[in-house]
């Protein structure tokens, strides 16, 4: 067996110090991979917590006006970017016609506010390649990343669960 010299003793303790110092860090980048697959599916929860808000927020309107008429709660807008938000979540495409149906007012009126969110940038209209007289409108990333912040924020004040809200107590209601 060979002997070996202070230089190579030191080369050697050298390599093991290294080879310690990758198996360390071997084992880190696989909890950084556990952690990183578990953000994954967090966001994957999250995004469908959102949707789920939008959905909603949009239920929740089209409710309102069911029982008190359109005359009060008239915000077209806010129902196209919720409907838009909705669609590109779940990987559809809206029509322009679909956006105005969605606005839940005449269509001259929808168009106009398509045309307003369009100028703002919120939104995007893209020519359908297999029908000219068709376009589809999606959010841009910009009216995306609003709508995300908006129901992130809102879904931290106000908890959003499957199914319907709790009736209020009678110490809630007052007879008028």
């Amino acid at each position: 067996m060979r002997t070996l010299s202070a230089d190579d003793e030191t080369r050697l303790a050298l390599i093991v110090q290294l080879a310690s110092q990758l198996s360390n860090n071997s084992s880190r980048c696989e909890c950084s991979a556990t952690h990183i697959q578990s953000e994954t599916m967090t966001f994957e929860q999250n995004a469908q917590r959102l949707q789920l808000a939008a959905k909603t927020e949009y239920e929740t309107r089209g409710l309102r006006t069911m029982y008190f008429g359109d005359e009060f709660f008239g915000e077209p807008a806010w129902d196209i970017l919720l409907d838009l938000y909705i669609q590109q979540t779940q990987s559809c495409r809206t029509s322009i016609t679909s956006a105005c149906i969605a606005a839940r007012v005449p269509p001259t009126t929808a168009l106009r506010w398509i045309g307003l969110l369009h100028h703002a940038g919120l939104i995007c209209r893209q020519r359908d390649p297999e029908d000219c007289r068709r376009s589809f409108l999606e959010l841009t990333v910009k009216g995306f990343s609003k709508m995300e912040a908006y129901l992130q924020k809102r879904c931290q004040t106000v908890p959003v669960t499957q199914g319907v809200a709790a009736k209020p107590s009678k110490r809630h209601l007052r007879s008028v």
